[in-house]
């Protein structure tokens, strides 16, 4: 999923090179897309920062300073 994921957002980032802006469908589409893939990109960290809190509180990860 990670690879695929990475995938979408390069064609993302380099159909902003190649878009017709006076194209109101391919705008649409990319901004559409822009805001699905940045929903899944805060979900994904939200989760990651979940699964390293429940890792320090486990002890499974030492923290050299704490802040």
């Amino acid at each position: 999923f990670t690879v695929f994921f990475r995938m979408i957002w390069l064609v993302l980032i380099i159909s902003f090179f190649f878009i017709d802006r006076e194209n109101m469908i391919m705008v649409s589409i990319l901004l559409i897309l822009l805001f699905i893939l940045t929903v899944i990109t805060v979900i994904r960290v939200l989760e990651s920062r979940n699964e390293w809190r429940k890792m320090i509180e486990d002890g499974d990860v030492e923290i050299k300073n704490h802040l």
